[in-house]
């Protein structure tokens, strides 16, 4: 029974019938327990370097010659404690190279494609920020207007925030609005400023979109990616207070 567990620990079965006999002597020599366990001298001596090496046993010299005690059990603990400490801080390293090295592209098509990855913004934590940068009129078409109205309501019932920045090809109202939602505040791009498509922020993803009858969106997970666009958008952002056209 104890074998088998000391097994389910991690010990070799060597190392494992090496250090129950520990427990039925006092300090013992190399080749006392080569006796007494039978095992081959080369295999004794691994497994008792082993378990020193593990703080499992201490290895004294005495007049040249080394010996060798079991230490207090409860040395198991400890070593599975020390697995855990190490285990943890290569779960964060882990994680660290997976935020870094972590990308995924989806394309998708159409208007559908547009509500999909707003419905998809919706699952994000309370007080997320979602961003638009550049949307045309086009974005805010009928169709698409009416999912709008609908997406918001959704929106401010899960705490979500958006700030957006529309291009000068839409309307004023639709502006006036956005600003009158709650969790909301959208702005005109900076005077003269032209975008061949328009881009969605929003955690550690970004969305591009060509304003096209049938729309292309490309769905980019990246940390780094995002980031960058989120950078974009906040210098922009920063260059104009405009509400209204003739701004």
């Amino acid at each position: 029974m104890l074998h088998d567990n000391l097994l389910n620990l991690g010990f070799s079965p060597n190392e494992s019938t090496i250090y129950l006999a520990l427990f039925n002597f006092g300090k013992i020599k190399a080749g006392e327990l080569i006796i007494a366990t039978g095992l081959h001298r080369n295999i004794v001596y691994t497994s008792l370097d082993s378990l020193v090496e593990r703080q499992l046993v201490t290895k004294t010299i005495i007049k040249g010659v080394a010996h060798f005690v079991v230490n207090n059990p409860e040395a198991l603990v400890s070593e599975i404690d020390n697995k855990k400490q190490l285990a943890k801080q290569m779960i964060k390293e882990l994680h660290k190279k997976i935020e870094t090295t972590q990308r995924e592209v989806i394309i998708y098509e159409g208007l559908e494609g547009i509500k999909r990855i707003h419905e998809e913004s919706l699952n994000s934590p309370t007080g997320t920020t979602f961003y638009m940068l550049g949307a045309p009129s086009f974005g805010v078409q009928e169709e698409l207007n009416k999912y709008w109205q609908n997406y918001h309501k959704k929106r401010i019932k899960r705490g979500i925030n958006f700030l957006g920045m529309y291009d000068k090809s839409v309307d004023e109202d639709i502006l006036l609005n956005r600003n009158n939602l709650e969790l909301c505040e959208v702005k005109y791009l900076p005077q003269d400023f032209d975008m061949p498509m328009w881009i969605y922020i929003v955690n550690d993803v970004c969305s591009l979109i060509t304003a096209k009858e049938n729309p292309l969106i490309i769905n980019i997970k990246s940390k780094e990616i995002a980031k960058a666009f989120l950078q974009y958008f906040n210098y922009l952002w920063d260059q104009t207070d405009s509400k209204q056209k003739n701004q």
